[in-house]
């Protein structure tokens, strides 16, 4: 049995238990409703004296893998699980560093940072805490509802707690408020929690649908909980509603959406209203004041779609209103007399022919549009005619490989040229070699050939820390990894390969992120960023971008990684050979 107390601190700092991973498959229970669950870890809570604590209630938490809060303990042990679905939707792996959160009746709440999962029990000793009386002062003419459950949490939980207040399209709270600590209700507008007696600074939150949405108060520290008491005078709220104007246009769109947000914090949004149906109009009441964000779309049968996103202000006592136009895409309105001259060249410089391209438009409000699409001639040269310019205001085109990602080159005429010459180059693509390049091993500092890897297939990943949208296949891929190691061993493997300026920053983001199942190179040659020699020997324009390469060395598919199931792509390639 592993021993662990709350520091007095009652949060950071605390103590970290280095338990040993097991098997999940060993962990994996069978719920009572016949759903799997895995179960992380048995935990026996007692008090300051050393007798259980019956009223003790426990969950556990791992970026965005969240137990079932809370669980209730039963004959002194609590069973910490997770579901196998939430698991598996995740798509991040099970073991790891949580945070361990136990709470009860007449202590205060304790959080320890745990390896899990674990066979071994763990013990936890809750201790008394300091006693706060929270009174809440409506506004005049509102009582506080009989059902009102305010939620308290440090700011290491506020995106948890946040997550929490999620509604359905029926304006019902997707479950309890999160909160760290079991809040009693003494009177209708006084509650009374406990905090450790040296305790980091706290919110509030309040989110009813028939009273307060999306309240929050705080960070409170200790010097503002005056005799153990602690007032929060609540606003009046505010509401309104969004809608599509209506015209001749209405008929062409089949769905409208909208959505409201609350930004939290780190990017990190709460949707505390939404609707997805044949209307037009959302009507919202009872937020707490303050700014959203609020986004509207609206669905064509021919794929097209006028999405718009605003910041909104939400006043005490006012109705908000905001109207979204509706417009149709028209093709002829980046038809002009400008016309395009581009030679497709290959890395080499030589002529590209026989190369299919795209002329992509696109803007936030009507999305992707293809405009036009040629075959390269025999000395690489494709021609665009009728494009609008001539203007500060010119539109911007992408010129894409077909079938392919990024694009190779933009197209645009700004002032009053009308005509003018482009050269793109053209990316290895399927049926290619792949290049050679050399990079160097983040882990071992070894100069590594991509040909070291030729008799394996190999998915070849482009990334880099400062590019958000590299984050989340680069989190899946190192899962993937995870899962099939052993399957794919000495046939497959999973590279990323980091375009940064200094192989520690990688390094460094790698550990943190506990990224250790793919093979991690770095790109060393070259200026950083997409000038590196390995980006520009496959010309890579945007990152991420992906490459998978079959067992001699040849392109097989390339694109965004987030456009592929890379595993099973990698098992088909796997499976034809």
């Amino acid at each position: 049995m592993i021993h662990s107390a709350p520091s007095p601190r009652g949060f950071f700092p605390f103590p970290k238990l280095y338990v040993a991973a097991v098997l999940i498959a060993v962990l994996c229970r069978r719920g009572a409703a016949g759903t799997d669950e895995i179960e992380l870890v048995s935990v026996r809570v007692v008090g300051p004296t050393g007798p259980p604590v019956e009223s003790a209630q426990a969950c556990a938490r791992k970026g965005p893998i969240v137990t079932k809060p809370w669980a209730d303990a039963r004959d002194g042990i609590i069973h910490v699980k997770v579901k196998a679905e939430v698991y598996e939707n995740s798509r991040e792996q099970l073991g790891g560093e949580y945070d361990l959160m136990v709470r009860a009746d007449g202590y205060a709440p304790g959080i320890i940072q745990a390896t899990l999962p674990s066979k071994e029990e763990v013990k936890v000793t809750l201790q008394t805490g300091r006693r706060v009386e929270l009174k809440f002062i409506p506004p005049a003419g509102r009582a506080i509802p009989d059902t009102l459950e305010p939620a308290i949490y440090y700011n290491e939980q506020r995106r948890q707690a946040w997550s929490s207040a999620d509604m359905t399209p029926t304006r019902i709270r997707l479950g309890p408020l999160f909160s760290i600590c079991l809040v009693e209700r003494l009177a209708p507008d006084r509650f009374m929690f406990q905090l450790p007696q040296v305790s980091p600074p706290f919110y509030v939150m309040i989110s009813q649908s028939d009273f307060l949405i999306g309240f929050e108060a705080g960070p409170f520290s200790k010097e503002q909980i005056i005799e153990d008491k602690l007032e929060i005078s609540l606003p009046e709220p505010g509401g309104g509603y969004a809608a599509f104007q209506k015209s001749e246009l209405s008929a062409a769109y089949k769905d409208f959406q909208f959505n409201l947000y609350k930004d939290v914090q780190d990017g990190v949004f709460s949707t505390l209203n939404f609707d997805s149906n044949p209307n037009v109009r959302l009507s919202f009441e009872n937020f707490a004041p303050g700014d959203y964000t609020l986004k509207a779309q609206a669905y064509g049968p021919k794929g097209d779609w006028c999405p718009e996103q605003r910041t909104i202000t939400i006043k005490s006592s006012e109705q908000t209103v905001e109207n979204f136009d509706l417009a149709v895409f028209d093709p002829l309105s980046v038809k002009g007399s400008c016309n395009a001259k581009v030679s497709l060249v290959k890395p080499d410089g030589s002529p590209a022919s026989n190369v299919s391209c795209e002329l992509i438009y696109a803007d936030d409000h009507f999305g992707f549009h293809k405009i036009d699409e040629a075959e390269s001639s025999a000395d690489g040269e494709v021609i665009f005619e009728s494009l609008a310019g001539g203007s500060k205001n010119a539109p911007n085109f992408w010129c894409n490989v077909r079938g392919q990602g990024n694009a190779i080159g933009f197209i645009t005429f700004p002032g009053a040229i009308t005509n003018r010459r482009f050269r793109f180059t053209v990316p290895p693509g399927p049926g290619e070699m792949a290049p050679d390049i050399r990079l160097i091993d983040i882990e071992s500092n070894q100069s590594v050939r991509l040909s070291n890897f030729r008799g394996q297939v190999v998915f070849l990943d482009f990334w880099a820390i400062w590019c958000a949208f590299c984050q989340e296949p680069m989190r899946e891929l190192n899962n993937i990894m995870a899962r099939r190691e052993d399957d794919w061993r000495n046939k497959a493997t999973i590279i990323s390969v980091s375009v940064d300026k200094a192989v520690e920053e990688a390094r460094k983001h790698l550990k943190q992120k506990v990224w250790d199942k793919t093979r991690n190179l770095w790109a060393s040659d070259g200026p950083p960023d997409l000038e590196r020699d390995a980006a520009k020997a496959f010309v890579i324009k945007g990152l991420p971008e992906s490459i998978l390469i079959d067992a001699s060395g040849k392109i097989v598919w390339r694109g965004s990684p987030r456009a592929i199931d890379a595993e099973k792509e990698i098992d088909r390639v796997l499976k034809s050979r």
